[in-house]
């Protein structure tokens, strides 16, 4: 009878325990894809997880697996098809002559001896409110000279979010650059030399002046931005159902389920300049969302030239809907056709452990974990290429009718929570019983 308190306290605390689950199985996950291949054992190969792979899986896909010929768990990596960024170097340019004329300035430069081809010259200037043509030529020996770009440098920040002060051009090896920079017709001081409207959209820059900007400095670039490049999937949304809120904005909301790296948006108007906000919502808070990003949009035309960006980068992964905010400050609403939703295109690799063409990918068991499988440290997007891998395809996705589904991990933590709580109460009831029946039995003692 004395062990009878610790017994019992003993199986309370072991009664609210998970049992130990084994591997899992084919018929653990929701779907299945079967993969179509030939494999051959020790060869390595890759698939493509689609869309509709990533929609079904849960968040980072912590509850994919996949399965050999003989059911087997084959251990694997996911990689996305992203290269390593392009080395950027920047040069300064030496100016080496300044010749201005009127409303034009001739400006020459040349590049350090030592150097890689370049693609981006970058104008340094604190100006603001300013719009002038350029042309840009470069020459190998200063002597004779080609055109390398015709283009434009644009602020227009007292009115719109605009700013453009890099020419891009073809990668030159060329050591010497011509820059000439011309007014583009503006009015005298106090006028407006900057006119855009349509249908209430104005990008009208009061106050501008010819004038004549400080440049600070120049750079020549290797590459635009130092970064990835990467492949994207995506998945448009053409039927969109827009709301206005209280403001006169926009808001649009994606029932996603995706990761994103960009929204791309097709817009029928000429000419707009709006600003976005991004939010996103989780599957646990439907009506609640959290900033994820801001931009803006733009096309309007300048010297016979298109000046567009119809996206906003914005990385994310998975979440239940994003919830797009168009700030129309007044303008009518944008006639917006479509929205992409862009993700960087990911792809599974694995070695096969055995021949045969039954491979299978299983997804759609929310209680499981993250695996962490070896492979990993061994392939990787540095290395990819250097193995050569062969590619196989998923089929459709197919429901299981063998799935039985087990209680979410937040309904599953909700039960265990209660029963530690229950089995906490009863040992320190148990406890303080146990200890009540010690003190009086060591108080009869002392009175025998």
């Amino acid at each position: 009878m004395r062990t009878l308190p610790l017994v019992f306290i003993v199986f309370l605390c072991t009664a609210g325990m998970p049992a130990v689950a084994g591997p899992p199985t084919p018929k653990d996950f929701q779907y299945c894809a079967e993969v179509a291949g030939q494999a051959r054992t020790g060869a390595l190969y890759g698939v493509h997880l689609t869309g509709d792979v990533l929609e079904r899986c849960s968040t980072g896909c912590v509850d994919l697996r996949l399965f050999g010929p003989a059911g087997q768990e084959v251990p694997f990596v996911v990689i996305e098809d992203a290269p390593p960024p392009e080395p950027q170097e920047k040069y300064p340019l030496d100016i080496t002559d300044y010749a201005p004329s009127g409303t034009e300035a001739v400006i020459t430069m040349k590049m350090p001896e030592k150097r890689r081809p370049v693609t981006v010259l970058e104008i340094q200037t604190p100006d603001r409110d300013f719009k002038k043509r350029v042309v840009l030529w470069t020459s190998r020996d200063s002597k004779t000279w080609r055109v390398a770009a015709e283009d434009a440098i644009y602020d227009f920040s007292s009115r719109v979010d605009l700013r453009k002060t890099r020419i891009e051009f073809k990668k030159t090896e060329d050591r010497y650059f011509r820059l000439k920079l011309a007014d583009d017709g503006g009015r005298e001081r106090g006028g407006a030399s900057i006119k855009l409207k349509y249908e209430g959209l104005d990008f009208s820059v009061e106050g501008m002046q010819k004038k004549e900007i400080r440049i600070q400095g120049a750079h020549a670039l290797t590459a635009l931005y130092r970064e990835r490049v990467p492949v994207y999937d995506s998945k448009t949304f053409p039927d969109l159902s827009a709301k206005t809120d209280k403001d006169g904005n926009t808001v649009i909301t994606l029932k996603a389920g995706l990761p994103v790296e960009r929204f791309s948006f097709a817009v029928a108007n000429p000419y707009y300049s709006r600003s976005v906000l991004v939010s996103v919502s989780g599957a646990e808070e439907e009506n609640t969302y959290r900033f994820l990003a801001r931009g803006t949009i733009y096309r309007f035309a300048l010297d016979g030239r298109k000046e567009e960006q119809a996206f906003i980068d914005a990385r994310s992964s998975k979440q239940a809907s994003y919830k797009i905010v168009v700030e129309n400050r007044g303008n009518p609403p944008l006639d917006m056709k479509a929205v992409d939703l862009l993700w960087v295109k990911q792809d599974l690799y694995f070695l096969a452990l055995s021949d045969g063409d039954r491979h299978s990918l299983c997804f759609g068991n929310d209680t499981l974990a993250r695996p962490e499988y070896d492979i990993a440290r061994f392939i990787t997007r540095g290395n990819l290429a250097q193995h050569s891998p062969t590619s196989l395809l998923a089929g459709e996705l197919r429901v299981n009718a063998d799935y039985a589904p087990k209680a979410p991990k937040q309904k599953r933590a909700r039960i265990e929570k209660r029963v530690l709580t229950a089995v906490v109460v009863v040992l320190v009831i148990g406890m303080g019983y146990w200890l009540f029946a010690l003190v009086r039995k060591i108080a009869r003692e002392k009175h025998l």
